[in-house]
């Protein structure tokens, strides 16, 4: 019965389905490299619209079109991962620009009612540590730079972990058929 309520749920619309197309559309259209999740925060009408027009001017497109959309935009794509962050109220911060990471780190520091979760540049996450790191960085090349050589980093340190796992796997199995031989 549950699982049954939980598939009428996740069920779409035609309506639904729709705006999925068209946003992916968009996205894909405008060629964004920079998006950002945020958790967003009740905020009074007028301030919203505000924002969302200094936000345009210094380069960023705020957009609020809910979980369940925007979990469907992003299925099948290398942003399915930040599905789980697709919890409660959220909004998309889009930039066609890398050095737009200042831009949001900056924007969202200003602004008590976004707070940023993630941010994928490419098709890579970065987390908000990290974007910060980045943010400090003084020129686009030096951003570019810092990134690559973060991206380089993560395959490095996934062959270092599973290394020292293999080692340690052989290592108890040896000492298992030491302690069974004896």
């Amino acid at each position: 019965m549950a699982l049954e309520h939980k598939r009428e749920k996740e069920a779409y619309v035609d309506i639904e389905l729709a705006l999925a197309a068209k946003v992916k559309a968009w996205i894909r259209e405008e060629e964004f490299a920079v998006v950002a999740v945020c958790q967003f925060l009740p905020v009074p009408g007028r301030t919203l619209w505000l924002t969302k027009n200094q936000l345009r001017i210094k380069g960023l497109e705020f957009r609020n079109y809910g979980n369940k959309i925007m979990k469907k935009v992003f299925e099948g794509t290398p942003l399915s991962t930040l599905d789980v962050m697709l919890v409660g109220s959220n909004c998309m911060l889009f930039s066609k620009d890398i050095s737009a990471l200042k831009t949001i780190v900056d924007e969202t520091r200003r602004l008590n009612w976004i707070i940023p979760l993630a941010i994928s540049v490419g098709n890579r996450l970065v987390s908000m540590e990290e974007a910060e790191k980045l943010a400090k960085l003084q020129s686009l090349e030096d951003v570019r730079a810092e990134t690559v050589q973060l991206f380089d980093r993560i395959p490095h340190q996934l062959v270092q972990s599973l290394d020292h796992q293999s080692h340690s796997l052989v290592g108890g199995l040896e000492q298992y058929a030491r302690s069974s031989s004896a």
